[in-house]
């Protein structure tokens, strides 16, 4: 009898192992998650927009991947951006590829190419900025600013004081960020690097008499209505704003993943972006002319210089940096201002 008590409590006991083990719940392993960081403060439209297409992303990709804002310039200065990414301080950064120009000049492509967004695609725009940058360690992902048509965004010069011609910028100071620097020398004008956020006081000071720019935010964002009077409304070069990702933050996630995060950000998350540009692009320019920012008018001999000064001061900066730049890349991504 006692035998088959003993025997009877150890089936129990082994049953109950075989079932508890089967049904024990499986563990959830966490989403791989990725600190980011933007080159710019957050509440700028440009980040915000951005940000709606990393949150794409999460949503899409929930339980896998996460992709957490960590700040902007007050986390890491922006011209350190890229070399903490590379280094895995933080794992993502959005960036101009100016800020880094001095590790990868060659991919000033992105800002000094002439083209559209689909033009760009079919000569390769994506691998090639793919294949430079992982040579750095980092995974360039996508371009964030990808507008074509009526919704690509450009650069343009805004003045306290109105220039009544191309002439009329001489000895001007101007605002610029390193991809700026070049074509306002060429103009004979005088480049002033400056963080975005010290325009302003820059302006107020006397410091500058102008800055570089796209035209979103220009009102909402920083009021520059209230000291700045005129723009010269002649786009230049491209507003790319690189989405670069440490390689072996990358690496973390299955080579399948990888792909299904790579395309849906160059279909659906682009989509976004691009409906945002075609919306808000006409409406910003009336909006800070509205608010009495005036553009100029120059005669067409003046803006064809001024555009053609533009991208052959560009290339050639890359070109002396870089030899061999215009002869590697200008057949393919410099094909209409010359």
């Amino acid at each position: 009898m006692k035998n088959s008590i003993y025997s009877f409590l150890a089936l129990f006991l082994l049953t109950g192992l075989v079932f508890g083990h089967a049904i024990a719940p499986q563990a959830t392993a966490a989403p791989v998650e990725f600190k980011c960081v933007a080159f710019a403060p957050v509440h700028e439209e440009t980040i915000k927009t951005w940000w709606k297409g990393m949150e794409m992303i999460n949503n899409k990709f929930k339980g896998q991947v996460l992709f957490k804002l960590t700040g902007g310039p007050e986390v890491v200065s922006p011209f350190e951006q890229h070399g903490a990414t590379m280094k895995g301080i933080v794992d993502v950064c959005i960036l101009p590829p100016s800020f880094y120009r001095g590790k990868l000049p060659e991919a000033e492509i992105a800002d000094y190419s002439d083209l559209g967004w689909d033009e760009l695609l079919a000569k390769g725009y994506l691998e090639d900025n793919r294949k430079m940058h992982a040579e750095i360690g980092l995974y360039y992902l996508i371009d964030d600013h990808c507008g074509k048509g009526k919704g690509r965004t450009s650069f343009y010069i805004f003045l306290k004081k109105e220039a009544k011609s191309l002439a009329d910028l001489k000895g001007r100071k101007i605002r610029v960020f390193p991809a700026i620097s070049p074509f306002i020398k060429a103009l004979d004008a005088h480049p002033i690097l400056m963080k975005s956020d010290d325009i302003y006081i820059g302006l107020d000071r006397g410091t500058i008499d102008g800055f570089v720019d796209i035209n979103v935010g220009i009102v909402d964002d920083y009021h520059y209505e209230e000291i700045c009077k005129s723009f010269i409304p002649y786009g230049f070069y491209r507003t790319p704003l690189g989405i670069l990702i440490n390689m072996k933050a990358w690496n973390r996630l299955s080579k399948d993943l990888q792909d299904k995060i790579t395309k849906y950000t160059e279909t659906e998350v682009v989509n976004m972006w691009q409906e945002y540009f075609d919306k808000t692009n006409h409406p910003e320019t009336e909006k800070l002319i509205k608010a009495g920012i005036k553009p100029v008018q120059w005669s067409e001999a003046d803006k064809k210089k001024y555009l053609a000064t533009a991208y052959k001061a560009g290339w050639e900066s890359v070109e002396k940096e870089s030899p061999g730049f215009i002869k590697r890349y200008a057949h393919k991504y410099w094909l209409h201002y010359k």
